[in-house]
């Protein structure tokens, strides 16, 4: 097994623009097999491909193998260098390692053979040179197993004689060639079109996965060969780049017609597999002719489209055929493993041509079928970095390929969603998502009824273990789990049961299972994830020219927003400035959170002077650090506000970050009124509209934070603000409040019933239920109680302990009596 590391010391174009990043790939030749690398740009004069490994079935010794490092180009490419080297050679340099590494560096030569500053790496892998020393045995044995392994006969038409057989096996061999190759012509385009980028990427991979399965018994069967020429067949509508960029609905009819591919590559793949296992006829082929006229219409239709121009609603054609559980079992597993909902209407996703290095290498792991892959994927970054707008793109992008299993994201906003409930409710998400995993669900929770209470490491191990989910038979692609906000179930206490239960569960997840984990690098989870067997770790680097340039294109979105939204706005159509976008991009420091509060700041009063004054303001920092410039951006963010030497306006922001900050729900501005009995003329929302750039507001969602850091930033880091919060104090005031709210609220039967009545049609108010179902929680996270707060609560529970049990009881909050 060879792999192509790295290619180095590569010329550059004599002429380009900045903004300009050549590519370059590696094509490999020995015994007339070609191999490539797939293009990737070049930074800081090193072309980099980590492990791209090569299948080569090597005859003998003396063989040739000829690598070529090539710039991609839309014209010729241009040969970079090359090196032609025996694999007697390639072995004996590695050998000469000294430290027995597996790593080989080759100097290239131009194409007249003359030496040149390049260098490539490659990697020859322990398996490869057992192979060598044993090839002609195993070829023997191979063969042998060939000829003695049962012939799968064509069903539909019985007998296939030689001279068919070698045709088919021809043309087969042309049709692959054809595709991939057309195919590699779309992964060149993926990188310009924003739209199709993350499908093409994961079709090469898994139609190139299935393709190696297929030669060793493709000569036998002639309904694989009609599939593969119908799939070819679709792309002859290859096209450039820039006709495509033209060209909306081409673009989504090529991203319907990948999605399809992708499906297909895995059917493929799973056929290969039980035909070539030998499966008794009926097993293997069940089915099958249905499921391959099914792909067949469905392409010939994509490409009608594509022809017309016209996208019609095709429906996906799946390569397993899938069924949701019934309600009734549905309602029996929500109740048994007690689930809570995930609500994704406020989760944003990354813009069309935005972060496609970080989506690709996603897409990449979550493709690959090596055996020693990991199974799950750990994205780590800074608070602001993007992790989850990536996380919510990875997550509906894998649900439009239908290979999202289940997406849980922590919300500290939300106390629902904690460490608690995270496994129980992936397992009941996993069971709606396929219905042989909802069977095995439905067997265990009827067999462990009691298993929502049991211990998280018990709960991984019954319900989403391989040894858990060892019946069920799953061959449509990886299912892919993501875990968003790791980091905010808690603090290291309370995270670290939770973090003992992952690392030991994380150990026998099944092979068809991908789970990524998206969160800060906090050290309890560090400890845990970076040096597991089965994680595979990457940290967004913020200081990267690629984040810049994302960051740089978010900005050019939010600003063309801008012009377009601002009444009676003299902006011009060329506002703002390149230079200004590279300020504020600069000042960014690699966060999306800077870049999308300073958005909020400029658009909220006269965008081109709070534009101009932010980028004087920023300039004058003298730190480069990214929290120093996303504090100094909150400050002046805050500063803009209002007069905060005003006793009354201060108090009054300050009450109101406080409520947000330590209530366990997002709050209504109409609560807060209600809450802290606030007459009209001062109401909060006077207080929150003046923070729009630092809050998000909605009459749907309530009000929250603008990002966790914007929290941190009140309550931690600054204290000597005339904004800063202490939470201890603001708690145990929005806990007298609530118990205060209630004493003059509550009453015998608060919602007007008389039995027997619909009590599901009725319910306290918004701020009535909160108090009643938090004000407890609120006074146990008082640390140091003042003298009268027990007092408060004896007087409170002596006039409407009933009362307040009616309300929970209405609310269906039973628990909280508890």
């Amino acid at each position: 097994m060879l792999a192509v590391v790295q290619a180095s010391e590569l010329p550059f174009p004599t002429f380009r623009s900045k903004a300009f990043r050549p590519k370059a790939y590696v094509e490999t030749i020995a015994g007339g097999i070609h191999r490539r690398t797939q293009s990737v740009k070049q930074e800081k004069k090193t072309y980099t491909w980590w492990d791209f490994k090569i299948d080569f079935s090597i005859p003998c010794r003396s063989l040739t193998t000829t690598f070529r490092v090539l710039r991609d180009s839309i014209y010729e490419d241009k040969c970079l260098g090359k090196c032609d080297i025996d694999v007697e050679e390639l072995l004996e340099c590695q050998s000469q390692q000294v430290d027995g590494g597996e790593y080989v560096v080759l100097s290239l030569t131009d194409e007249r053979g003359n030496p040149s500053a390049g260098r490539l790496t490659v990697r020859i892998a322990q398996q490869c040179m057992s192979n060598v020393a044993g090839d002609n045995v195993e070829r023997a044995q191979m063969a042998v197993q060939k000829l003695s392994s049962p012939p799968i006969v064509n069903v539909a038409d019985g007998v296939t004689n030689l001279a068919g057989t070698t045709s088919n096996q021809m043309t087969l061999e042309m049709s692959l060639d054809s595709l991939l190759g057309k195919v590699e012509i779309l992964v060149k385009i993926g990188d310009e079109v924003a739209k199709i980028h993350p499908y093409v990427n994961f079709a090469w991979q898994v139609l190139s996965a299935g393709f190696k399965i297929v030669p060793g018994q493709r000569h036998r069967d002639q309904r694989i060969l009609d599939l593969i020429t119908t799939m070819d067949d679709t792309y002859s509508f290859i096209v450039s780049a820039d006709e495509m960029k033209k060209h909306s609905d081409l673009q989504d009819i090529v991203k319907q017609i990948l999605k399809q591919m992708i499906e297909c590559g895995y059917f493929i793949q799973e056929y290969a597999r039980r035909n070539f296992g030998g499966r008794a006829i009926t097993q293997a082929f069940s089915g099958m002719d249905d499921q391959i006229a099914a792909f067949c219409a469905a392409f010939n239709l994509l490409k009608q489209n594509f022809d017309s121009r016209v996208n019609l609603d095709t429906a996906l054609v799946l390569s397993q055929t899938t069924v949701t559980i019934d309600a009734i079992r549905r309602d029996q597993l929500l109740s048994t493993l007690k689930s809570v909902e995930m609500q994704e209407y406020n989760c944003t996703i990354c813009l069309d041509g935005t972060r496609l290095d970080v989506i690709k290498f996603i897409i990449d792991w979550i493709a690959d079928e090596s055996d020693d892959r990991k199974s799950v994927l750990w994205l780590n970054g800074l608070a602001g970095s993007g992790k989850s707008t990536l996380s919510t793109t990875i997550a509906l992008t894998m649900r439009e390929l239908h290979l999202l299993g289940a997406f849980f994201f922590f919300d500290r906003d939300i106390p629902e969603r904690n460490a608690p409930t995270l496994i129980r409710t992936l397992a009941y998400q996993l069971a709606l998502f396929d219905v042989s995993i909802g069977a095995e669900m439905s067997r265990i929770a009827e067999s462990i009824p009691r298993i929502a209470e049991m211990p998280l490491h018990f709960q991984f191990t019954n319900l989403l273990s391989a040894q858990a989910l060892k019946l069920v038979e799953w061959s449509g692609g990886p299912i892919v789990v993501v875990i968003d906000a790791l980091d905010e179930c808690g603090n290291k206490t309370e995270r670290k049961v939770l973090m003992q239960a992952l690392s030991k569960g994380f150990s026998d997840l099944p092979s068809f299972m991908r789970v990524i984990i998206v969160s800060r690098p906090e050290t309890d989870i560090e400890a845990t994830l970076l040096s597991h067997e089965a994680v595979q770790p990457y940290l967004l680097d913020i200081d990267s020219v690629a984040t810049q340039e994302y960051i740089s294109e978010f900005l050019r979105h939010r600003f063309s927003d801008i012009r377009r939204t601002m009444k009676h706005s003299q902006l011009g159509a060329d506002w703002p400035s390149d230079d200004k976008i590279g300020s504020l991009t600069n000042s960014a420091g690699g966060l999306f959170v800077w870049a999308l509060t300073a958005c909020l700041y400029i658009e909220s009063y006269d965008p081109d002077e709070r534009l101009n004054e932010l980028i004087t303001q920023q300039s004058n920092v003298d730190s480069c650090e990214p929290f120093v410039q996303l504090d100094r951006l909150y400050k002046t963010g805050l500063q803009s506000a209002g007069l905060w030497d005003n006793d009354s306006f201060r108090t009054d922001c300050c009450n109101v970050f406080g409520a947000i900050l330590r209530a366990r729900i997002p709050l209504y501005h109409s609560m807060i009124d209600s809450l802290f009995a606030l007459p009209r003329s001062r109401s909060s929302l006077e207080s929150i509209s003046c923070l729009g750039c630092v809050l998000h507001i909605s009459e749907t969602e309530g009000i929250r934070t603008l990002h966790p850091s914007f929290h941190d930033y009140l309550a931690r880091r600054y204290s000597n603000e005339p904004w800063s919060i202490d939470l201890e104090l603001h708690n145990e005031r929005l806990a007298r409040h609530c118990i205060q709210f209630l004493d003059n609220t509550l009453h015998e039967s608060i919602c007007g019933l008389t039995l027997p009545h619909p009590v599901q049609n009725e319910g306290p108010s918004d701020a009535v239920s909160y108090a009643c179902k938090f004000w407890v929680e609120h006074i146990c996270l008082i640390t140091h109680a003042a003298n009268d707060i027990g007092d408060l609560i004896y007087g409170f529970l002596g006039r409407h302990l009933l009362h307040w049990m009616e309300a929970l009881a209405v609310l269906k909050s039973h628990s909280n009596t508890i």
